[in-house]
């Protein structure tokens, strides 16, 4: 589906990590309208008092579990103002606030909805007594499909940088220079250095900041193990790999002597792979996102070079 402005102007970038109230609110709307569809009510039931069919969706149980295990998740769920009134003592001024949300627990409230979803079938049978229908499942996964795309939608109409995908998980959504290097399929004779490399641009995209962290961790140690590909001692073996992958080229296998050199003491000397006392913090997730990319650029150059 695409709107007048995607056409005319183009899509929102997806760069935006935090969820404001808009959004949030989207979210809301998207939520009552399954729940009213009867999609969460085969996992929290409301029964039949005659028979115990089920005949709606119990909210208690529903905001329970929730709250159980997205613990930062606000309940009952509902729209928010994005100011609210805030009284201090008694004949102070109210004040306004802005309304804060957590953008991690709303992507977990997300993923919880999908998992407990199914479709909801009227059986027909009309209790005239208590004003129900009966209900039965399926689980066809319609309901999930039109769930991922209605939250997509509202995400890229706003530039949310992440994606729901169709197993019910997100995924952050990458610049298409990084994207197309972590699509990259590791198939190297090493398979301890295929299982790090796979690790690491798998955590990469998750959308937690400290997967970033412990993706680029992993790329690190990757780094170290692809040092040793062509002999067992380190210096040896990156000079040849140098070699290798400059082809011929002196000047550019100078530059890339000197780039493995930097990354390689960036990697001793800030808390990438080590944490001891006097290494450097990295407190910017941005700072991780430049040497992640920088990092793996090199890699995968070396990568196509290998037999």
């Amino acid at each position: 589906m695409t709107f007048f402005s995607d056409r005319e102007l183009g899509k929102k970038i997806a760069k935006v990590e935090e969820i404001d109230i808009l959004v949030w609110n989207g979210v809301v709307a998207i939520f009552e309208s399954f729940l009213s569809e009867n999609a969460f009510s085969k996992n929290f039931p409301e029964n039949c008092p005659d028979n115990r069919a089920i005949a709606g969706c119990n909210h208690i149980l529903l905001n329970d579990k929730l709250k159980a295990l997205v613990p930062k998740i606000d309940i009952p769920i509902s729209r928010k103002e994005e100011f609210i009134t805030s009284y201090g003592d008694f004949g102070e001024e109210p004040t306004l606030e802005k309304n804060s949300i957590d953008t991690f627990a709303i992507l977990d409230f997300i993923e919880f909805c999908f998992q407990n979803m199914y479709d909801a079938v009227n059986t027909g049978e009309w209790h005239d007594y208590w004003g129900h229908y009966h209900l039965t499942f399926k689980d066809t996964g319609v309901l999930r499909k039109k769930f991922v795309f209605e939250i997509n939608l509202l995400f890229e109409r706003n530039g949310i940088a992440f994606k729901f995908t169709e197993e019910g998980k997100f995924i952050r959504l990458l610049n298409p220079e990084l994207g197309q290097l972590i699509s990259v399929r590791y198939k190297t004779s090493d398979a301890k250095l295929n299982e790090l490399l796979i690790e690491a641009t798998s955590a990469f995209v998750l959308p937690k900041e400290q997967d970033r962290f412990r993706a680029t961790e992993k790329l690190w140690d990757s780094f170290e193990r692809i040092k040793t590909y062509c002999d067992i001692n380190k210096k040896t073996s990156i000079e040849q790999l140098i070699k290798i992958i400059s082809n011929g080229n002196a000047p550019l296998e100078k530059h890339l002597d000197r780039e493995a050199k930097e990354l390689t003491d960036i990697g001793n000397n800030f808390q990438i792979r080590h944490f001891e006392q006097g290494k450097q913090e990295i407190n910017d997730v941005h700072h991780i996102d430049y040497l992640f990319h920088r990092l793996l650029s090199l890699i995968n150059l070396m990568i196509t070079k290998l037999p």
